[in-house]
């Protein structure tokens, strides 16, 4: 999947597109016009989020999806998906993306807090599963 960057603060996106209370101040890393791949999908506290990595060194964040438009909407080669009954993962919802996301929760939490085994992972899907 791929998207386009519309924003890279938060309080530009206008009040009825926003799903997030209390961002407003928010800056994120990412350029305007910019076309970037989404590497996995999640619903966290029931809002949408993107997994992207905008300075190409295998780093990734999770992005507001409000913040972009999607320009291809195929999948990446090898999704899956798995989703999270209510309370079963905490906030956690859905996740789509490759395998060690979707099946292995302690995967994306480790991504989230910069483990070095998941970003070294993440760095193994990119050079397998190129933009």
């Amino acid at each position: 999947m791929k998207c386009v960057c519309k924003y890279s603060k938060y309080g530009d996106v206008p009040n009825e597109e926003k799903s997030f209370d209390g961002l407003d101040s928010a800056i994120y890393d990412v350029d305007v016009g910019s076309t970037y791949t989404i590497y996995g999908q999640s619903i966290f506290k029931g809002k949408l989020k993107y997994l992207i990595d905008p300075q190409d060194n295998s780093r990734p964040n999770w992005y507001p999806a409000e913040l972009f438009d999607i320009v291809d909407g195929s999948p990446g080669r090898g999704w899956e998906f798995q989703y999270f009954p209510r309370d079963a993962k905490g906030d956690l919802g859905a996740l789509w993306g490759y395998r060690e996301l979707v099946r292995d929760v302690e995967h994306f939490n480790n991504l989230a807090d910069r483990e070095e085994a998941a970003l070294l992972a993440f760095a193994r899907q990119k050079a397998v599963r190129p933009a």
